[in-house]
């Protein structure tokens, strides 16, 4: 509908002013023109991943489409936590509520404070969805059931396989639910992530068939 382009050229106008505002504000922090240049490059590489993943996918490879849609997804997180840093360091730069004027123009110190930050922030994220939890939760039924009947469920949700995850990422929660011999394995939600094709080149339907 006419509503829904517009509404998406207003967040894509919204999405392309912030990533201007985060890297604006990141070379005013660089203290050598070298720096402000090659942030200036990396900006638009990082921005130009998704928009040629989404408007030229038919003309590349998976292995390269996997690649730029990884490098546009993750910068695109790594943003939204720049920008929130950055704002909230602007609003006190601003209201004068600490002294950290000086690490705003031309600071090193600044500079990697605030990326340094970020970075550690995402290093824990990452750390974090690399060792998955497994939570137990015992529910129990209002209703007459055969007597000691218990019926074990695995549910799993956001799996997102496509050009991000992988069929061997898949494969390792395909493991993970199989080892819990389930009674009903349940998939709520977002299995799939932007398009069938990626999966119907890596065969996925073969990993599925491996769930018992």
């Amino acid at each position: 509908s006419i509503f829904m382009k517009y509404f998406f050229l207003i967040m894509l106008t919204f999405v392309l002013g912030a990533n201007i505002y985060v890297f604006f504000r990141l070379c005013k922090m660089v203290p050598v023109m070298w720096g402000k240049v090659t942030l200036i490059i990396l900006g638009i590489a990082l921005i130009g991943c998704l928009v040629l993943f989404f408007l030229a996918r038919d003309a590349f490879s998976p292995t390269f489409l996997s690649f730029i849609y990884k490098v546009g997804t993750s910068w695109f997180f790594i943003f939204l936590y720049l920008l929130m840093v950055l704002l909230l360091a602007d609003l006190i730069r601003l209201t004068h509520i600490l002294p950290i004027q000086e690490y705003f123009s031309k600071s090193w110190i600044g500079f990697f404070s605030i990326t340094g930050f970020v970075a550690i922030i995402m290093a824990l994220g990452y750390i974090k969805y690399e060792n998955k939890v497994r939570v137990e939760l015992n529910l129990d039924l209002k209703k007459e059931v055969p007597a000691n009947s218990d019926l074990k469920i695995v549910a799993v949700s956001d799996i997102h396989l496509g050009y991000s995850i992988d069929r061997k990422e898949f494969e390792g929660w395909v493991e993970l639910i199989n080892k819990e011999n389930p009674d009903i394995i349940l998939m709520a939600g977002d299995i799939i992530d932007n398009s069938v094709l990626h999966l119907r080149q890596q065969r996925m339907d073969e990993v599925f068939k491996q769930l018992k």
